[in-house]
């Protein structure tokens, strides 16, 4: 079984790698009861972070009281053209489950505006803390059944009683609240925000490394930095590599890297085409920028804007450097004037090779000659030429021989091939 085939939120508290810092965040803020929210862009792990901060197995490590704490998680997702009276209706059913027995819940009774209220105050006097994991907060605050009137309301609980929430979303609570009819909201400012990017190296090597060495057939150290070379620790995508190179793996002990990266790349692009078209053109020229300077220092704002696009890591102690991916799908775009190919080399052979002069290449004359690099393979009866590294990006085009055997054995001959 490949331990990297899930691309949905995690539910099991033991497949869930990293974000050490956000949930001891997280933790220390709820402890006072202090609302949060994670934002960030869209397969990040937000879901996955705010369910696996709701579980009990994890928030009873954390919280030294946590017998007084209940978390709750609602999707959002489903409320979607429903309305208030359903969401408070949909938190007393989630909280009845998850205080298995702490808490006296009667939906009926306590899943109404004013009965949620009242359940709330008996709660509160019962030393009990209440957690509502939001997920999906856009579908809330782009519902037009939910009025300014119920996120005061739900602001003032918040403020009267024990009760927090922690939303996710890929747009800040600010922003959100100042669309559409909640304009005049102030419901953004009882919460504290925090984003969510790119994993730092440990904790990515953690999920490279630790699911492939439960299944017993580990990964090595030179997999794990070249996963992170490509994938430049986003989650996603790290999945994604470690699921095509465990494939690989099962069928040779030194698999073709360069195999791999088509498979993940055959994957991954439609994600990078995803985030890219919804980059701000000045998000764009900065990352074409990057491209040409690396070592020119980035726009504070933008650079910001990239950190929660998820293309450069959150804290950047180096100049900014792309993971491998993401220069292959702009290569493919024709930005920034680079390539990114895949060598059959581990990461420890290439830091120990020379770096490539320029390719391209002026000729006297003034003509300006490009290498481009074109490999042809057998497969299904047919052939594959593939465009490995050329100035307009990569390319595959399957293709049969338009003469017999016989006709191109007498072609090789004649070339003295």
């Amino acid at each position: 079984m490949n331990p990297y085939a899930l691309r949905k939120m995690i539910r099991d508290p033991q497949a869930f790698y990293g974000r050490d810092q956000q949930l001891n965040d997280l933790y220390t803020r709820l402890a006072v009861t202090q609302s949060c929210s994670i934002v960030g862009p869209r397969r990040i792990g937000k879901s996955s972070l705010l369910y696996h901060l709701s579980h009990q197995f994890i928030y009873s490590d954390h919280l030294t009281d946590a017998s007084s704490f209940v978390f709750a998680f609602l999707d959002l997702q489903e409320l979607d053209q429903l309305g208030p009276q359903d969401f408070f209706l949909s938190a007393v059913e989630k909280l009845k489950a998850a205080g298995e027995g702490r808490l006296q819940l009667d939906p009926g009774r306590d899943g109404t505006l004013p009965g949620f209220r009242r359940f709330l105050s008996r709660a509160t006097d019962d030393n009990l803390r209440l957690v509502l994991c939001l997920d999906e907060f856009e579908m809330l605050a782009r519902n037009t059944n939910f009025t300014s009137d119920f996120f005061s309301f739900l602001r003032g609980l918040c403020s009267n009683y024990s009760l927090a929430l922690v939303t996710s979303s890929q747009t800040s609570l600010y922003d959100l609240c100042h669309q559409g009819d909640l304009q005049t909201s102030q419901f953004w400012n009882i919460f504290t925000e925090l984003p969510l990017g790119l994993m730092p190296p440990e904790e990515a090597s953690r999920l490279i490394l630790q699911p492939s060495a439960a299944q017993g057939r580990p990964f090595t150290e030179d997999d794990a930095r070249w996963v992170l070379e490509l994938t430049g620790g986003h989650p996603l995508f790290t999945q994604i590599a470690c699921y095509h190179l465990y494939e690989a793996r099962g069928g040779a002990a030194a698999p073709a890297l360069r195999a791999v990266e088509e498979n993940f790349f055959t994957e991954a692009q439609a994600h990078y085409a995803y985030t890219w078209e919804r980059l701000p053109d000045r998000d764009k020229e900065a990352v074409a920028g990057l491209l040409q300077h690396p070592d020119r220092p980035l726009d504070a704002a933008v650079q910001k804007d990239l950190q929660r696009s998820a293309l450069l890591p959150l804290h950047l102690d180096v100049p900014p450097v792309l993971g491998r991916g993401w220069l292959r799908y702009l290569a493919g775009l024709g930005i920034g004037g680079v390539t990114a190919t895949t060598r059959e080399t581990s990461p420890k052979d290439r830091a120990t090779q020379p770096k490539k002069s320029s390719r391209v290449r002026r000729q006297p004359s003034g003509i300006i000659y490009q290498d481009f690099d074109l490999l042809f393979e057998k497969k299904d009866g047919g052939y594959l030429a593939r465009i490995l590294e050329s100035p307009a990006g990569t390319a595959v085009q399957a293709f049969t021989l338009p003469f017999t055997p016989l006709e191109f054995e007498n072609i090789v001959l004649r070339l003295g091939m």
